[in-house]
């Protein structure tokens, strides 16, 4: 799973936040990638 520009630009912001602020923003990241393969990549 390739992320997008944005989820890129998103993830290097990251990289610069607090740890909680990290693991919290991984489990989104992960949902929104589990739903993107159920729904096969369409209008997410």
């Amino acid at each position: 799973m390739v992320p997008t520009a944005r989820e890129q630009q998103l993830f290097e912001k990251l990289k610069k936040s607090p740890r909680r602020l990290r693991s919290a923003y991984h489990d989104v990241m992960v949902s929104v990638w589990v739903i993107r393969e159920i729904m096969g990549d369409q209008g997410i």
